[in-house]
């Protein structure tokens, strides 16, 4: 008898009913079920559950599952009749949380609707477990969250403590963090839920992703042993995974084609690993990588289409320890390269002096991508070829009808027509293609009949896409007549050859004014303007296609901007990366690489930065240099031992860098509404590096290495010269993560660092501390500017609100005596400005409907909540722009220059005369004539998602998860747009 009550305790746990037992208990297991309800162990109240909700015995023990969507778990609707604890609490639970929520709740009693905050709960805040609690002496809610991330689709013990006087959270029997804010009764709404497994008031419900074993509530303070003993005692219940799998490079998926992907990664010690890789929901495919090893690649074969798949790297280390990886997802439906080449007969023969022509002309590619286009036709043979042999669409115009109709026939029964191939009809001399559409050019006529394609190659120029776009125009003519030919179009750098056939080659550079958009704000000096002098005035579409909304992240993370150089477009996808081209819209490469994500750039910076020849991308512990053409990986740079590679830059031949403590990039791990424009710690604190240093981006070898606490968004390159903000702050507590909160980031000094070998310049003290939201720096004509905003409480109404001021603090750092002068040179401050931010005073809104009036208090809440306190700066010329105002840049004096009336959402991005942003739509503003336009219909992201750059607008899709304005209607796809004079064809 004795055994069998022992084994009874055993199962059930902290079960008993004794006067210091739970006030409310259950165990969601299939005993306890009837009907919809789960009887209750103490307090006599059930758990009704509905929808989706279920009680599970699979994978562990049994628990109530819950799928985040369509389900409800609660006990009451109302508080009367419920014995609730109002002196001390302790709420407990076994939980697994497979998917992390903004606002995420586990048990509670809560109203939390603006300034009325009452009850408590046991939850999380995105990837943070948290336990909120409001008392009598406090008008608000303490949410006290972890220092540390929780795992996702494990099992954990979660309680929270209130004696009176303290509030505590303890995570696996351990106490993480405690709070003396609230001391008194617990205070309870009138009215609210009792909720088990949802975070659900009068205003919000957000319904938890995961599994509930067991819940319980006393109306006492648990101590800490008695915590430690309720985990202890079920904890072998909880079966633990395989260790963490640690991956240091990788794991990155490539196409080989269309039903072929290569995967890719390294482990930090030899083993023998497996891969689980299969749709979503289906029985996956196991495998083996082979013999023990660092490096690892699988061949899969047979990847479906459009298919979600799953897959997790599983290996065996010394002692056959077993280690996974995070369950990743690759989507097939990110194929974009053309169909594979039919299988048919060769229809079409092509003669040795069709071959060996096609042999020169690809010759001079340095891509077999894109768009070649082919002035004039014959038979076919030389369009075939190009089509078989290159993945480049090939667009045909022939102003001959007869021979339109003959050669469509023939490509189409080659199995090219509309696939690889295109014909239309055509003059040679008003060509129906658009701008900068053609990576190749050239000519079936000449070659075979020996005519030159029109009168001159006006419109051949016109339609060659520059920064590297090549034609090649051969056959039976005269060298005088080719070179005349491009002559007559104003065609200068043609290569003339003699051979067989004569030859004319030019290649294309870039746009004389086009600007680059390398790093997030345009350049490593931060200035938000790519200086680009080509785009201004009214813009046409030049190009829309892929990628759309589908491989986008969450557009409100503050996610990476797309960067752009020598006619290349990168777009950071949700783990995804893609490489364009610039000018026509053609997806050159995809990456997908499921560890590799940044975002709440306004208190880090991004993980990419581009070249003229490689995009540098931030892979954990390494930087890995990518070639921008072909999307393979040929550099890899490391980290100190211990840290994740953090800040980059590119300026000349060097990769600048800094390191954190792994795992401290924000990464808005699939979470829905994280925007991060709330005060709270969670969201504000900094990505801090602990050293700075420099490498030969080509080389790879290490030049220099400064070891500080250097805030990440104020790091600037400019004129040979690093900038940047450093914390010497000796009381800064030790922290498993870089990120820091600004309080702790005290002692503050603006230091300048030879670029070229890291030697100290010159350092300042000063004093940002009130820069709480975010701190950055630009750099532009000697002037160092450093910007931020704080917040201030005011009343409007007789209500409390919260403003956010501005504070701009400008630098001269143009004496040539703080670069080679003396050792503690003078660094004058220029201005500084506490600037009420212009968005919250009542104006007539920038929205496409003149006379809509905003309140202003409803200003206030939109910027609060949509990044108008966090907009980044950026400088025009000697002007500089902030929160819809511009001061002369090296005086600080306000001009009456006017500016565009727009939402908080998102920063400005410049050329020289125009700024683009998102409103409801794409927005544009004419510096000069001082007028606001918008491209009706599309918008970008909430951050950084439009940038002139390369003589073009461009616009990568990034409104993906935008529910704002629903009677704006708005296209989700990627495109580019070209200042209307480019679009005008030449008069002859």
């Amino acid at each position: 008898m004795k055994h069998m009550i022992l084994c009874i305790l055993l199962v059930i746990g902290f079960t008993t009913q004794a006067a210091d037992g739970p006030v409310y208990h259950w165990l969601f297991e299939p005993g306890r079920v009837k009907g919809k309800e789960v009887q209750a162990l103490a307090g006599g109240k059930p758990t009704k559950f509905s929808g989706s909700a279920q009680i599970q015995v699979a994978n562990g023990p049994a628990h109530l599952q819950l799928n985040g969507s369509g389900h409800r778990a609660w006990v009451a609707d109302e508080l009367t009749g419920l014995k609730l604890p109002d002196k001390e609490i302790t709420v407990s639970a076994w939980v697994r949380i497979d998917k992390p929520l903004r606002w995420g709740g586990i048990c509670g009693v809560v109203q939390d609707n603006g300034e009325y905050e009452r009850g408590w709960l046991l939850g999380y805040e995105n990837a943070r477990f948290n336990f909120a609690l409001n008392t009598v002496n406090n008008n608000r809610l303490t949410y006290l969250s972890d220092k540390t991330d929780y795992k996702y689709k494990i099992w954990h013990h979660v309680a929270g403590v209130y004696d009176g006087k303290e509030m505590r959270l303890y995570v696996n029997g351990r106490m993480r963090v405690s709070s003396a804010a609230q001391k008194g009764d617990i205070r309870y709404p009138p009215q609210a839920f009792f909720e088990i497994g949802a975070y659900h008031d009068n205003d919000e419900f957000y319904r938890l992703a995961g599994g509930i074993h067991e819940v319980a509530v006393w109306s006492r303070a648990l101590t800490a042993d008695e915590i430690l003993k309720h985990y202890n005692g079920k904890k072998e219940k909880f079966p633990l995974p395989p260790e963490p799998l640690d991956i240091v490079s990788g794991p990155f998926v490539d196409w080989i084609d269309r039903t072929t992907v290569r995967m890719e990664w390294e482990t930090a010690e030899p083993m023998a690993a497996q891969v689980r890789f299969g749709p979503k929901g289906e029985q996956p495919i196991e495998i083996q990588t082979g013999k023990s090893g660092k490096k690892h690649i699988v061949t899969i074969p047979n990847v479906l289409p459009d298919v979600e798949n799953e897959y997790v790297i599983r290996a065996k280390g010394v002692g056959r320890k077993e280690y996974a990886s995070n369950a990743y997802v690759f989507d097939s439906s990110f194929y974009f390269d053309l169909p594979a080449r039919p299988k048919k007969p060769a229809l079409i023969k092509a003669g040795d002096d069709v071959r060996k022509a096609v042999d020169r002309i690809l010759q001079e590619l340095s891509s077999n991508r894109g768009y070649c286009l082919v002035l004039g036709a014959v038979d076919g043979s030389l369009i075939n070829e190009i089509a078989s042999r290159t993945d480049m669409q090939v667009v045909v115009v022939e102003p001959d009808p007869e021979r339109v109709r003959v050669i469509r026939n023939l490509m189409n029964q080659a199995g090219l027509y509309g696939v690889r191939v295109s014909v239309h009809q055509g003059d040679f001399d008003d060509l129906v293609v658009g701008p900068y559409i053609a990576n190749l050019i050239t000519s079936e006529r000449s070659l075979l009949e020996g005519e030159l394609p029109g009168a001159d190659a006006t419109e051949l120029w016109r339609v060659l896409r520059p920064a590297g776009g090549v034609a090649v125009l051969g056959g039976e003519i005269k060298q005088t007549e080719l070179k005349n030919w491009f002559v007559k179009g104003k065609v200068s750098g043609v290569k003339l050859e003699e051979g067989e056939k004569s030859w004319a080659i030019v290649h294309r550079g870039k746009l004389k004014g086009a600007g680059d958009w390398t790093h997030q704000y345009a350049g490593p000096d931060n200035t938000t303007n790519s200086r680009d002098d080509l785009v201004r005035g009214d813009m046409g579409i030049l190009w829309w296609g892929e990628p759309g909304p589908k491989p986008m992240p969450d557009r409100g993370g503050r996610n990476p901007a797309p960067l752009a150089a020598n006619g290349r477009l990168f777009v950071q996808g949700n783990r995804m990366i893609f490489g364009l081209d610039a000018y026509n819209g053609t997806i050159l490469w995809s990456l997908s690489a499921p560890e590799i994500r940044r975002s709440n750039l306004p208190r880090d910076g991004s993980n990419m930065v581009a070249s003229d020849d490689y995009l540098y991308l931030s892979d954990g512990r390494h930087c890995i240099g990518i070639d921008g053409q072909t999307g393979e990986r040929k550099l890899r740079f490391s980290a100190p031992k211990g840290r994740d590679w953090s800040f980059m830059a590119v300026a000349g031949k060097q990769l600048l860098g800094s390191s954190v403590l792994p795992d401290s990039a924000y990464k808005a791990d699939d979470i829905i509404g994280e925007w991060y424009d709330s005060g709270k710690a969670t969201e504000i604190a900094r990505v801090v590096s602990d050293s700075l240093f420099s490498f030969d981006r080509h080389t790879g070898k290490q030049e220099w290495n400064y070891k500080g606490a250097v805030m990440n968004s104020t790091i600037t390159v400019a004129d040979g010269v690093v900038y940047f903000v450093e914390s010497r702050n000796p009381d800064k507590k030790h922290s498993l993560s870089s990120r820091v909160e600004p309080a702790d980031l005290n002692n503050q000094y603006l230091v300048a660092l030879d670029q070229l070998n890291g030697r100290k310049l010159w350092e300042r003290p000063v004093d940002f501390s009130m820069c709480v939201n975010m701190l950055y720096l630009v750099h532009a004509n000697g002037t160092l500017v450093a910007t931020g905003s704080e917040d201030k409480k005011i009343k409007i109404k007789g209500k409390d609100a919260v403003k956010k001021f501005y504070r701009i603090y400008a630098y001269d750092v143009s004496s040539p005596a703080l670069r080679f002068g003396t050792e503690k040179p003078e660094v004058p401050e220029l201005w500084k400005k506490i600037q009420e931010p212009k968005n919250y005073i009542k104006h007539e809104e920038e929205s496409e409907k003149p006379g809509t009036q905003k309140t202003f208090r409803e200003n206030i809440d939109r910027n609060s909540h949509h990044g108008g306190h966090l907009q980044h700066p950026l400088i025009v010329g000697e002007k500089f722009y902030t929160d819809n105002r511009v001061f002369e840049l090296r005086t600080g004096t306000l001009m009456p220059e006017k500016t565009p009336m727009r939402r908080g959402c998102g920063n400005m991005a410049a050329s020289n005369h125009s700024m683009f942003y998102r409103a409801h739509s794409h927005g544009f503003w004419d510096i000069e004539a001082e007028k606001q336009k918008y491209i009706k219909g599309i918008r970008s992201g909430c951050w950084l998602g439009l940038i002139p750059a390369q003589g073009l607008m461009l616009a990568p899709e990034s409104s993906g998860g935008c529910s704002c304005s629903s009677g704006h209607i708005s296209i989700q796809t990627s495109a580019a747009w070209v200042p209307r004079s480019a679009l005008k064809k030449p008069k002859k």
